[in-house]
């Protein structure tokens, strides 16, 4: 009816001027973040800024914006608080992924992962013998993926996680707790599967590694010990 319509349109004008008052300033943000990007690039030790620092100051940005619209009445703004609340979630996950791709890199597990991903797509696993023939190359055959080139990288793994003082980052900058706490979780949950599929991929007898055990320190529970509490 009228009253509803009336209604309608003063909702639309509430969240369009709350968007027009928000959005520049979360623009702003956004260049203040890319910043901090090129801080992190000149620095070769990061004591000044955490590599996570970009995606810890753009949640406490959207966590801020969101925060005092969470009083007002109606559903009028649900959606731009709904969107604001996305934002933070994805760079906060964004940011948890990035912290374990550089660990998982810097050991060696990041490139096995991807190769292995890429045999079991398919994509790396047929050459030509000979007389021209398919056949299937098994993991073990691709030199990058050697018994001991796999054992070495998965025990770097686990010892780089048990010398660090905290297994998982502390994601501190963070200031909502319970985002923290799911990224120190995202984290964990990264580095855990890719030890745990490249571990697999060396008991699965299809790629050809045969008794894989003896080559690893670490067992394959190693990891979920050091992170489970995480």
């Amino acid at each position: 009816d009228a009253g509803d319509a009336g209604g309608g349109d003063r909702a639309a004008v509430v969240a369009a001027a709350v968007a027009s008052m928000l959005d520049p300033a979360l623009e702003a943000c956004e260049l203040a973040a890319a910043s901090l990007d090129d801080a992190l690039a000149q620095e070769r030790d990061g004591t000044n800024h955490p590599r996570w620092a970009r995606g810890a100051f753009l949640a406490n940005c959207f966590a801020a914006a969101r925060r005092p619209l969470r009083v007002s009445a109606g559903g009028a703004l649900a959606s731009y608080r709904d969107a604001l609340e996305r934002r933070a979630d994805s760079v906060v996950a964004a940011m948890a992924t990035r912290e374990a791709d550089s660990l998982l890199e810097r050991v060696g597990v990041g490139e096995i992962s991807k190769l292995i991903a890429l045999y079991k797509s398919g994509s790396a696993n047929d050459d030509a013998d000979s007389k021209g023939s398919r056949v299937r190359t098994r993991l073990r055959d691709d030199p990058a993926l050697s018994l001991a080139s796999v054992g070495a990288a998965l025990d770097a793994l686990v010892d780089a996680v048990g010398a660090a003082d905290d297994p998982a980052p502390s994601f501190d900058a963070v200031r909502d707790p319970k985002r923290r706490a799911d990224a120190r979780r995202a984290y964990a949950s990264a580095i855990i599967e890719a030890f745990t599929t490249a571990y697999a991929a060396l008991l699965d007898p299809s790629n050809g590694y045969g008794d894989a055990r003896g080559a690893m320190r670490h067992g394959p529970n190693a990891l979920s010990t050091l992170l489970g509490g995480v």
